[in-house]
């Protein structure tokens, strides 16, 4: 627990030394890392973790789901911004997704539709598209061939993007 405290205090030192008052420092964490019995750590010392941290003068903690968003919160306590990731497709995703952070991260579901924070904000939540539809739809998202390729190989299968499978037809 001691190295990520340190990483903390060195961002801070850096950061009082080179960059404006304003600049932002935040911690992005994964809730538990378990590889066997007894590698890796739990969701509890992650809470102990957020406890010691949320008092660290950072402007907010992110995490990579929302599993154990409840909790989370109420380890920071109010004590900084935390920003959650609930896997977003639809405004009503969003919307649940605040159930459980401060604010939620829709990476995912701007990779679908690129207006989707736009067409909520304008009350079109059916106007939204939550999954990729065709080849032509997918031409017109401009993936990267690395960012395609890797959307439709076994790591790309977690995030759960429907119709990945079309950018297999698009020549780049």
């Amino acid at each position: 627990m001691n190295f990520p405290i340190e990483i903390i205090k060195e961002v801070h030192k850096v950061a009082k030394h080179y960059a404006r008052d304003n600049f932002i420092i935040g911690y992005r964490l994964m809730e538990q890392e378990l590889h066997a019995s007894e590698v890796g750590y739990t969701i509890n010392d992650t809470l102990e973790l957020v406890k010691k941290i949320s008092t660290m003068n950072i402007d907010y903690i992110h995490s990579t789901t929302f599993k154990f968003g409840e909790e989370i919160m109420d380890a920071i306590n109010g004590k900084t911004v935390f920003i959650v990731v609930p896997h977003v497709v639809t405004a009503q995703d969003a919307v649940e997704g605040l159930n459980y952070g401060d604010m939620i991260s829709i990476g995912s579901a701007a990779l679908i539709e690129p207006d989707i924070a736009k067409k909520i904000k304008e009350g079109r939540t059916q106007d939204i598209a939550t999954e990729i539809s065709s080849t032509d739809m997918a031409k017109g998202l401009k993936f990267p061939e690395n960012l395609a390729e890797w959307m439709m190989g076994p790591f790309g299968s977690n995030y759960n993007i429907k119709g990945v499978n079309y950018f297999k037809d698009i020549e780049y």
